[in-house]
C-alpha cells in the first residue's frame, strides 16, 4: 500500500508524525484502490522498520492474491525534511511516490495515508481488528479532506483472519477425553476448565470455562481471544 503518483490537485498536507512512533506493523483496513491493488487481494499489512546506517524506513507490504498465496512488495522510504508527515517511496529505483499522513490517532493507533492527490487513500490500524466507532471517525476524517467515501473500498479478509477477529477460534482434536459430572468420561473431546472458554453442544448444550452437562456426541471447542 501506498506511494502512487497522482493527476489530482495537490493540496492535501501532512500532519506532525513520530516516524519513530509510526514504525511496526499496520493493517489496511480500506482504500481508494491504485493500479497496482486488486480488489480480490487480502489480508494487506505493512511493516516499517527503521535503517539506521541510510537512516530510511524499510517496507515491506504483504497480502494475499487470488490463489491464496502470500505475497510480498519491499520499499525504501525517506522522510522529507521540508513538510510534515511526508515519505517519498520507492518501490523501483529513481522513481519515487508521496505517501502523505494527513491524519493519525495520538497514541498512533490509526492512520490515514494519502498519495499526490484524492486519487488514492489508505486506512490503516495497528490492529486487524476495527471497531464501528473508530470506522465512523475515518470516514469523517475523510470526507473532511475532500474525499469521495463512495471509492473507498473496505479491504477484502481472510476466512481465517475474520474467524479471528470474531473472537472465536473452532478447535475439534480426537483423542482427548471429557470428564463429566458424577466420573464418567466421554472420548474424543477436551477437558476444558479455563475461563473464557466456551464449549457447544449438539442440542443447544452450552457450558462456560467447564464440563459438559449432557453426554452427547464429540463436542465443538470455541476459544474466545481476548
Amino acid at each position: 500500500m501506498g506511494s502512487v503518483f497522482s493527476s489530482s490537485k495537490n493540496d492535501l498536507k501532512g500532519v506532525e508524525t513520530d516516524w519513530q512512533k509510526y514504525l511496526g506493523q499496520w493493517y489496511e483496513q480500506a482504500r481508494i484502490p491504485s493500479f497496482f491493488e486488486n480488489e480480490w487481494d487480502k489480508d494487506s499489512m505493512a511493516q516499517y522498520r527503521w535503517d539506521p546506517e541510510n537512516k530510511t524506513i524499510e517496507v515491506t507490504n504483504s497480502k494475499i492474491n487470488a490463489l491464496g498465496l502470500k505475497e510480498y512488495a519491499y520499499a525504501t522510504a525517506r522522510i522529507a525534511s521540508y513538510e510534515k508527515g511526508l515519505l517519498f517511496v520507492s518501490f523501483v529505483p529513481s522513481i519515487e511516490g508521496k505517501y502523505i499522513v494527513i491524519d493519525h490517532d495520538t497514541n498512533y493507533e490509526w492512520s490515514i495515508v494519502a498519495g499526490s492527490g484524492r486519487d488514492y487513500l489508505w486506512l490503516l490500524t495497528r490492529s486487524s481488528g476495527l471497531s464501528m466507532d473508530v470506522w465512523n471517525h475515518l470516514m469523517k476524517v475523510a470526507k473532511k479532506h475532500g474525499f469521495d467515501l463512495s471509492k473507498i473500498q473496505k479491504t477484502p479478509k481472510s476466512e481465517e483472519t475474520e474467524k479471528r477477529e470474531s473472537g472465536s477460534l473452532d478447535v475439534n482434536v480426537p483423542g482427548f477425553r471429557m470428564n463429566l459430572p458424577g466420573g464418567c468420561e466421554k472420548a474424543g473431546s477436551l477437558d476444558v476448565n479455563v475461563p473464557g472458554f466456551r464449549m457447544n453442544l449438539p442440542g443447544g448444550g452450552k457450558r462456560m470455562g467447564g464440563s459438559a452437562t449432557k453426554e452427547t456426541a464429540t463436542p465443538k471447542i470455541i476459544h474466545h481471544l481476548f
